[in-house]
């Protein structure tokens, strides 16, 4: 009895796992830049956060342009409006 072999179970060749390995360790290098982006985005945030209380920034109480970075464009306008 032989065993027919399909098209994907071919072994792959040497210079096919090499650059499988180059391929996976970029990807595996380009994942660790973005993570390390990412953490660097969370600690400014952090940073941020940590600086808006100690000085007592209440987001209840902020100005257009604290209301602009804090909540967008249009929320600036209807908090700028006057009561009717």
């Amino acid at each position: 009895m032989s065993t027919v072999t399909e098209p994907d179970q071919v072994e792959p060749t040497r210079d096919g796992l090499l650059e499988e390995r180059r391929t996976a360790a970029l990807d595996h290098a380009a994942f660790d830049v973005a993570l390390a982006d990412a953490v660097r985005v969370c600690a400014m945030f952090n940073a941020m956060d940590r600086c808006a209380d100690a000085l007592g920034f209440d987001p209840t109480t902020a100005s257009p342009p604290e209301i602009f970075l804090t909540r967008g464009y249009a929320a600036m306008f209807k908090a700028a409006a006057p009561p009717s």
